[in-house]
């Protein structure tokens, strides 16, 4: 007997699996699967490098292989995952579906359990097998009795497959569980409609979807089962006297004649004689002319009654003229209303989109380059100052220093046509003081009372009282 060295035939697979050779790979895992069937994780090695050179079918064989074995071993989660991998590969498989709702159920993952059967159902309703989803929708509905959504798809395959007592009874029980918890009245009404569709002299079903209907002031689909039920309704008197009224509110006001005619007959046989004067009186409101063809009628039941009966219709009759002009009137304002809301959303709107417009508008123009702020006339003088004080300091590097800033500025000026003559003055004093040489005299003309060069040198050379103040403020 040949005794496997497991460990290396495991680490030489895993060197053809980082080159790629996936074929090699699997050869070196089957030696251990041959020798030791129970190792699992090898078996899911061998089923990822199958997928990976895609083998399909055999990844699956796997893959349900180990599935199997977890399950008989109690390791349901495991299992799970495995089957979970399966269907990765191939979602329509019916019996790894089934395999794996069943282990939901048996983990008591109802939720889980539910949604899985509900994939097995479908896809075997695609395959036409009723029986089988019949079966797995009946499951369903065992597994969570209060999903309604599920008693309904029940209903709706045994329908399909002309079991009508069968879908009748599951919408009979989901009704019954609907009117339980009070739930949504509309719903109710929809299952109502289909017991109906199917049992319709079902008439204590019709009172309760008729009185569904007029809860939510449905008046036209509560007067449409009156009429299919119109047997039962011409039988009772209050669903007579609803369908009266409903006539009345449509301005059917014929139908509505025959109905209250109607409804004073089975009352007066009845002998309930005043509720038989009260659909007279209903009539009388509706048509005043009727009074000369029912005066027999009502002084037959309670004689001298028609009097008093045409004061109230009259008086009936301003109440209810007077409710449908307010009806108008709010009916009206809420229209101008809802009309200025909706202009004044509009023009909102209208102002919303103009704001966009004009901001893409000024992205989409060119930006104009900031203007250039021109040259400081006042920082030239600042700093031509500040080299007179440096200089009478003793400090020539600080001083030429701030002589070569002013210089600059006062270029600048001069550049830009803001330069006067004491800016000149400076630019040609500074430039032969920056460069060493003597500061060139001003020319200066003879001035008016001057009567020889002497004097007028004196004059140059000596600066006015003013201008020394100047200079002495400006080197401080």
């Amino acid at each position: 007997m040949t005794i496997l060295n497991k460990e290396k035939i495991l680490e030489q697979a895993k060197i053809f699996v980082d080159e790629g050779k996936f074929d090699k790979a699997i050869r070196e895992y089957e030696k251990i699967t041959l020798a030791d069937p129970a190792d699992l994780r090898v078996k899911l090695r061998i089923a990822e490098l199958y997928t990976k050179r895609k083998q399909i079918n055999d990844a699956i064989r796997l893959y349900r292989e180990v599935a199997h074995s977890y399950t008989a071993d109690g390791f349901l989660l495991k299992a799970v995952t495995v089957y979970k991998n399966i269907l990765r590969l191939n979602p329509s498989l019916i019996e790894v579906n089934e395999e794996l709702a069943g282990l939901y159920e048996k983990m008591g993952l109802t939720h889980d359990a539910v949604r899985q059967f509900d994939i097995l159902a479908s896809t075997l309703d695609m395959k036409g097998m009723t029986d089988k989803v019949i079966d797995i929708r009946k499951k369903i509905v065992a597994l969570n009795p209060e999903d309604g959504t599920a008693r309904v798809r029940l209903a709706e395959t045994f329908q399909r497959d002309g079991r009508m007592e069968e879908a009748i009874d599951q919408y009979e029980d989901y009704a019954a569980r609907l009117d339980r918890s009070g739930a949504d009245k509309r719903k109710l009404a929809d299952v109502y409609e289909k017991i109906l569709a199917h049992r319709p002299k079902n008439y204590d079903l019709m009172r309760k979807l008729i009185a569904i209907y007029e809860e939510l002031s449905d008046h036209k689909k509560a007067l449409k089962w009156l009429e299919d039920g119109k047997e039962m309704t011409e039988r009772d008197p209050g669903l007579l006297k609803l369908a009266a009224a409903i006539y009345t509110s449509q301005h059917q006001v014929e139908t509505a004649r025959a109905k209250y005619m109607l409804l004073a007959d089975i009352e007066n046989q009845s002998g309930h004689q005043d509720k038989a004067l009260d659909a007279y009186f209903e009539i009388l409101v509706l048509l005043p002319d009727e009074e000369d063809r029912l005066e027999r009628r009502v002084e037959e039941i309670r004689p001298g009654a028609m009097a008093e009966m045409v004061e109230r219709a009259a008086v009936r009759r301003k109440e209810l003229e007077e409710q449908e002009e307010r009806r108008q009137i709010e009916e009206e304002t809420e229209k101008t209303q809802k009309a200025a809301a909706e202009q004044a959303e509009e023009e909102r709107a209208d102002a919303k989109r103009a704001q966009r417009a004009a901001k893409k508008q000024v992205a989409a123009a060119p930006q104009k380059a900031p203007a250039k702020a021109g040259p400081d006339r006042g920082r030239a003088d600042s700093a031509y100052n500040l080299g007179i004080a440096y200089r009478k300091m003793g400090l020539a590097r600080e001083s030429e220093a701030e002589f070569k800033k002013a210089l600059d500025i006062y270029n600048a000026c001069v550049s830009a046509g803001i330069a006067d003559e004491e800016a000149k003055r400076r630019i040609a004093e500074m430039e032969a003081g920056i460069s060493g040489a003597a500061v060139p005299p001003a020319e200066v003309k003879p001035e008016a009372g001057v009567e020889n060069k002497s004097e007028a040198k004196a004059k140059v050379e000596t600066p006015n009282k003013a201008e020394k103040e100047k200079k002495k403020i400006s080197f401080v």
